[in-house]
């Protein structure tokens, strides 16, 4: 949706697909702060780098220490030491800044998801189809 603005073309990564999520957000925080009016913080992101770990769990990440914003490594045994607290407040954040930012485009944030569960739900009360079709 944002690609068809073309006051967007200045905030867009130089090479999307070797861009991370963190780059990515930001470059659309930034474009709806300076041209769409949003206001607040970027989401936290943080703990996207335990969410990498857990998938490979031999790497090592570098984070920020969230008091004194030093850069530390961060491995497999930081995944312990998450409190589900942690994660609700952080999930909240996103959420709250993924509904403004919708709302500032505007765009329907579950338009997809409902869309696909609905044709889900006719498949699964449906006859599998025949090999033959295809």
């Amino acid at each position: 949706m944002l690609r068809e603005d073309g006051s967007f073309a200045a905030y867009r990564p130089k090479n999307p697909d070797r861009c991370s999520l963190k780059s990515k957000v930001e470059a659309v925080h930034n474009f709806l702060v300076d041209h769409r009016g949003l206001s607040g913080a970027a989401p936290p992101l943080e703990l996207k780098l335990l969410r990498d770990i857990l998938n490979h769990p031999t790497i090592t990440k570098k984070g920020s220490d969230g008091g004194s914003g030093e850069t530390v490594l961060l491995d497999g045994s930081d995944v312990y030491g998450i409190a589900v607290e942690e994660l609700d407040a952080a999930g909240q954040k996103i959420d709250h800044w993924l509904n403004v930012a919708c709302a500032t485009v505007p765009y329907e944030r579950f338009l997809d998801t409902k869309r696909l569960a609905e044709e889900f739900a006719r498949a699964l009360s449906s006859e599998p189809p025949s090999t033959r079709r295809f």
